[in-house]
Order: C-alpha cells, then structure tokens, then sequence
C-alpha cells in the first residue's frame, strides 16, 4: 500500500472517532442541560468516614499473638562490641561511636 494513500486513510478514521466522540459528549451535554447535573446516589449518604489513623503503624493482630503489652522493656542504649570487625572501615566505626 502507498503511504499517501494509508496516511489518506488514517486521516479519514481520526475524523471519524473524532466526530464520534464529539456526538456522545453532545448527548450527555443534553442530558444535563434537560434534566440537570447528576445527583450522588442517596446510598453514598449512609457511608461514614473513615477514622484518620495518627500512628505510623497500625497493627492487625487477630489472633492475639503479640498480647496487649509489649514483649520487651525500651533500652536506651544498645551496647556496642569492644572489637570492630575488619570488614568496616574508619568511617563505619567513626559513624558507629556517634
């Protein structure tokens, strides 16, 4: 096929998806205008909101796994090693000491 001849053709199917387009958006414009705009369904009324949730996490534990206390005391300082391992370099251990 020539390519004149598929970019003719091309253009007469944009032209036309265009004009189908533009008919449906004129149907539902006249819908509108005759009977007004759309109202929210009156079941969406009985929907509440959601409560807003501050903490970070919210934990879903329905098998009660985890007990209403926590499992351990907060340390305020966890112990670091007398040696460093060779694998760190000077600035693994200068960031680990801060």
């Amino acid at each position: 096929m020539e390519p004149t001849l598929r970019d003719a053709a091309t253009t007469v199917l944009e032209t036309h998806d265009t004009s189908r387009a533009k008919l449906g958006a004129d149907a539902v414009l006249g819908v509108i205008q005759q009977q007004g705009i759309a109202t929210p369904h009156s079941g969406n009324e009985s929907l509440e909101p959601k409560p807003n949730e501050t903490e970070m996490t919210t934990r879903h534990d329905p098998q009660q796994m985890l007990g209403e206390e926590p499992t351990s005391d907060t340390v305020a300082e966890v112990p670091l090693p007398d040696t460093v391992p060779r694998y760190l370099s000077d600035e693994d251990v200068a960031s680990r000491s801060r």
